[in-house]
């Protein structure tokens, strides 16, 4: 069925149980490895929710901003903190989060991209796709993404204080150069000065 649509769409629900489906113990189902295929012949591999979190490496499946904040990344589900667990890797240029503004996860996404590595977060918010074509991502929807980058950020983990982070918004018609993180405002949009 993969081979004959072409595409797919992951809705939302469980991350943990689309990866678990696709990728039981660590390996790629038949199903997972058509999806692969197609997506590299140029279909499209979208989801929202959780099927927008599936598609980084590492992906958020459990927990708050405060949880993270306060207890960091943790193994169990059943003890408060945040839960990281393998993603699919379709989107290769940082971590997503979903429901971004709306229920307050920029915590949560700096502590993940903390824990995994990842230099750049992607955080969506309600009803807004980011579109990846290539190098380069577009904002379209009713809100925006936030980019967030961690190349010159400062950790006082004995303060549990983090700061230098960079970040970006991005709304409907604006492009991010996936490769570099930068911004690059819809047409019509006025710039704002550093002043």
């Amino acid at each position: 069925l993969v081979e004959d649509y072409g595409s797919v769409y992951f809705t939302g629900g469980d991350q943990a149980l689309i990866t678990g489906a696709l990728a039981p113990d660590g390996g790629e189902s038949l199903v997972l490895k058509a999806i692969r295929k197609a997506h590299r012949r140029g279909s499209l591999v979208a989801g929202s929710s959780a099927g927008a979190a599936i598609m980084s490496e590492v992906m958020i499946s459990g927990g708050t901003s405060l949880e993270a904040a306060t207890y960091g990344v943790v193994d169990d589900p059943d003890q408060p903190g945040m839960l990281l667990e393998p993603g699919l890797g379709f989107f290769r240029w940082g971590m997503v989060d979903q429901h971004f503004i709306k229920r307050g996860r920029f915590g949560r996404l700096v502590v993940g991209m903390q824990a995994s590595g990842a230099k750049r977060g992607f955080g969506i918010d309600e009803n807004t796709a980011l579109f990846v074509e290539g190098k380069t991502a577009r904002v379209i929807g009713e809100y925006g993404a936030f980019v967030l980058d961690l190349a010159e950020v400062n950790v006082d983990r004995r303060h549990r204080l983090v700061d230098n982070i960079g970040f970006s918004y991005a709304d409907n018609g604006d492009a991010l150069d996936l490769e570099t993180g930068v911004v690059l405002p819809g047409p019509g949009k006025r710039p704002v000065t550093r002043n």
